[in-house]
């Protein structure tokens, strides 16, 4: 195990994305989008596939924890952008062999390019197929976000926006409700 510490994240990821050649990955529960340049400024060579999953709940956006805009940042940018409302995880894979996680989202505090970065901890190693294959399931199980769901995203955000009173009134009994085509489902995600 290797155990990284702050400004070490930053470093090691940055180091590993200059050796990326087939397949970036990134699972972060919060992400902005000046984090999110950062990760693509540092790669040096094309990457076949890059996908990044967040949160994306209405609150980490209204809150500012989470930019909207990281979508059409990821769509200009050649990302896949996936959503899942339970993340809560931190992980980093490179080419499906190397892995670092942790508690570092994708924010300039998280991994240390803002003057005021938090204090986090990591470990960097190596996956095997298995452990891809859970990642892969992660992300099949998790919502692509496309242009139709993501204005749908832009119109609830601005409701929200226009309404603070409103929204907060109602957050323990409001559900925020997305339909998946691609599931056939309904998921109903409690803001609360």
């Amino acid at each position: 195990m290797n155990l990284l510490f702050s400004s070490q994240i930053k470093n090691q990821i940055k180091s590993e994305i200059t050796t990326t050649t087939d397949d970036l990955q990134i699972i972060s529960a919060y992400c902005k989008e000046n984090a999110v340049q950062f990760i693509q400024n540092s790669i040096t060579a094309p990457i076949r596939n890059k996908r990044l999953m967040v949160r994306f709940t209405l609150d980490d956006i209204l809150y500012g924890a989470s930019d909207l805009s990281i979508y059409k940042y990821c769509k200009t940018n050649g990302w896949k952008l996936y959503l899942r409302f339970d993340l809560h995880a931190k992980t980093y894979i490179f080419d499906k062999k190397r892995c670092i996680i942790g508690n570092a989202n994708l924010t300039s505090r998280g991994i240390g390019i803002s003057q005021t970065a938090n204090y986090e901890i990591a470990t960097f190693a190596k996956m095997d197929n298995k452990e891809q294959l859970k990642i892969d399931r992660l992300f099949s199980n998790a919502i692509l976000v496309t242009d139709e769901l993501f204005q749908k995203m832009e119109l609830q955000v601005e409701i929200s926006n226009q309404s603070p009173a409103l929204h907060k009134k109602q957050l323990e009994r409001r559900y925020f409700i997305i339909v998946c085509a691609r599931l056939f489902c309904i998921i109903y995600i409690r803001l609360a």
